[in-house]
């Protein structure tokens, strides 16, 4: 009868979130960007490169980000029916350096 605590054991578990780099191509509804993110993978029979391309909306709080920036979304928890990801920040660093500082400081 030596079963472990189950709520030990469920605490104990890590829960990592999904990190993409994508590019903004829309940014028209309030509130959030369309981002889209090419992820590259090898075919398993032909063995050569292939690209698949999804677009996932994102939540943008102060709507900074605009059309053809480079940004990083995170897995969030879901915001609308459609809307599960938050943009953490630009995937350029000289940009990010620059805004990144005063964006976080309006949203805390």
């Amino acid at each position: 009868n030596a079963q472990p605590n189950a709520a030990a054991f469920h605490s104990s578990a890590v829960c990592y979130k999904q990190v993409f780099v994508g590019t903004v191509v829309s940014d028209k509804p309030q509130k959030t960007v369309v981002v889209s993110v090419i992820k590259v993978s090898t075919h398993p029979f032909y063995k050569i490169m292939v690209k698949k391309r999804r677009k996932y909306m994102a939540h943008d709080e102060l709507d900074t980000f605009k059309l053809g920036d480079r940004v990083v979304i995170e897995q969030w928890q879901p915001l609308s029916k459609r809307k599960c990801w938050m943009v953490t920040g630009y995937a350029d660093r000289e940009k990010e350096a620059l805004l990144g500082p005063e964006r976080k400081a309006k949203i805390a």
